[in-house]
C-alpha cells in the first residue's frame, strides 16, 4: 500500500512537472520573426486610419537606413537607431500565451473585431505579413494580437501596444540649439493645453554653467 502510494505521488509530481514544462514551451512560442535586413517597409495603421510607416534602404556598408514612407513624409531629421529598435520590436512576436481559436471567440472582447492597430510588414521579396493588435489584458501587462493567416488569438507583452502608438516626434534626431548662454537673460515656456506660463532667468556660474531661476509664476 505504501509503495503504491509512493508511485502515485511520483506520477502526480512527474505529470505536474511535464505540464509546467509544456506551459513554459507554449509561453515561449515564436509566432513571427522577421529580420530587419529583409524588410522593405513597415507601417502601423490606427483605427482612425492615421499611422506611421518607414521604408528601408541598404547603404554601401550593408546597413539599413530608414526613412518615412511617402504618405507620412515630413522633412525632419530622424534617429535611425531608434527606428531600427522600433522595427525590431514590431517584427518579432514571442507570445506569452494562446487564448484560443478566433472562430470560437468573441473577437470584440479582445479588441480584434476592429483592431486598435494594424501592422503591415513588406519584405523585399514582395511577401507581406499583417499583425492585428487588440486591447490590453485586464492586468495591462499584455495585449491581444492575431497574425493574418493564423486563426489563433495570442497574448504578447504590452510594449507592442505602446510602440504602435509612436508618432514622428518619437523618432526625431536630437540636436543642440547652439545657444550662447552668456547672452541669454530669460527663458519663457508656454503650454496651451493647460495655460502653463513659466518665466525663467538665466545666469552663469563661475565655471560657465547656466543657472536657471523660475521667477513666474
Amino acid at each position: 500500500m505504501i509503495v503504491l502510494a509512493a508511485v502515485a505521488i511520483a506520477v502526480v509530481v512527474k505529470n505536474s512537472k511535464d505540464s509546467t514544462e509544456q506551459t513554459e514551451v507554449q509561453e515561449q512560442q515564436n509566432v513571427l520573426s522577421i529580420g530587419s535586413g529583409v524588410i522593405s517597409s513597415i507601417e502601423v495603421v490606427r483605427q482612425d486610419e492615421t499611422g506611421i510607416g518607414f521604408q528601408g534602404s541598404i547603404d554601401a556598408g550593408g546597413n539599413t537606413i530608414w526613412s518615412l514612407m511617402d504618405k507620412y513624409y515630413v522633412d525632419v531629421p530622424l534617429n535611425n537607431s531608434g527606428i531600427s529598435s522600433w522595427v525590431f520590436i514590431l517584427s518579432n512576436f514571442l507570445t506569452s500565451g494562446t487564448v484560443g481559436d478566433s472562430s470560437e471567440l468573441n473577437l470584440a472582447e479582445y479588441g480584434l473585431d476592429n483592431p486598435v492597430y494594424t501592422i503591415i510588414i513588406t519584405q523585399y521579396d514582395g511577401s507581406v505579413d499583417t499583425i492585428y493588435i487588440g486591447n490590453k489584458t485586464a492586468t495591462g501587462t499584455d495585449c491581444y494580437f492575431m497574425l493574418d493567416g493564423d486563426p489563433n488569438v495570442y497574448t504578447v507583452a504590452a510594449a507592442k501596444y505602446t510602440y504602435c502608438s509612436y508618432m514622428v516626434i518619437d523618432f526625431l534626431e536630437s540636436a543642440g540649439l547652439g545657444i550662447d548662454y552668456a547672452s541669454l537673460a530669460t527663458v519663457e515656456f508656454k503650454r496651451a493645453t493647460d495655460d502653463t506660463d513659466l518665466l525663467i532667468t538665466c545666469a552663469l556660474s563661475d565655471n560657465g554653467d547656466p543657472i536657471y531661476t523660475a521667477i513666474s509664476p
